[in-house]
């Protein structure tokens, strides 16, 4: 018996072995397209870690916020003593000392020193998170603060100043972890957003 296979027909059955191959193809292939798939992902993952391991905001400006203030010479530059530079420096625009230093967060006062080398006046807070925040180049320490006294965040501890190595009044601020000598991170990203006034170079 002939089989007549009309056009029509050829068609149709070309479209269906035409279906059946594309879907064995892609089925033979599908470990390929995964892998293509997963790797357009990586990516956008490393982005969402990276977000995820991104320090959160907790502590305040330490410089009270009532004129117009620089952040200069950054964390990770080199200090005016050749060495990397561990925290920030941050300055009245108008370049006047005696602005008010306050408590970033709430802590106790660990360690005063005066006059110590270049880095002049400073006060070291241990923080309630476990790390300390140490404040340097100090003109005046506030009336009646000792080392051992507790202080809240937003509290007047000292003004800025010109002591030690240094040729312009500005605080040199750095957070260190645990400890008042461990190991220095950049202050900027645990600020609490908006600082207004304050421009960063």
């Amino acid at each position: 018996m002939t089989i007549n296979v009309s056009p029509t027909r050829r068609q149709m059955i070309g479209s269906v072995l035409g279906v059946l191959g594309a879907g064995v193809l892609a089925t033979a292939r599908w470990p390929s397209v995964l892998a293509l798939s997963e790797g357009l992902n990586e990516p956008a993952q490393a982005l969402q870690q990276a977000e995820r391991l991104r320090p959160e905001p907790t502590i305040a400006f330490p410089v009270e916020l009532s004129t117009e203030l620089i952040i200069g010479n950054g964390f990770g530059g080199v200090s005016k003593a050749k060495a990397s530079h561990q925290g920030i420096d941050i300055w009245r625009s108008d370049a006047q000392p005696s602005h008010p230093l306050v408590a970033c967060i709430d802590g106790v006062l660990i360690l005063q020193e005066i006059l110590h080398y270049n880095m002049g006046n400073a006060w070291v807070i241990q923080g309630n998170d476990g790390n300390a925040y140490r404040y340097h180049h100090i003109d005046e320490f506030a009336e009646g603060l000792e080392v051992g006294d507790t202080v809240e965040q937003g509290q007047v501890i000292a003004t800025m100043g010109q002591t030690g190595n240094t040729n312009a009044p500005h605080l040199h601020f750095e957070v260190r972890l645990e400890k008042h000598n461990g190991t220095a991170i950049d202050p900027v990203p645990l600020f609490a957003p908006p600082i207004p006034g304050v421009t960063i170079y």
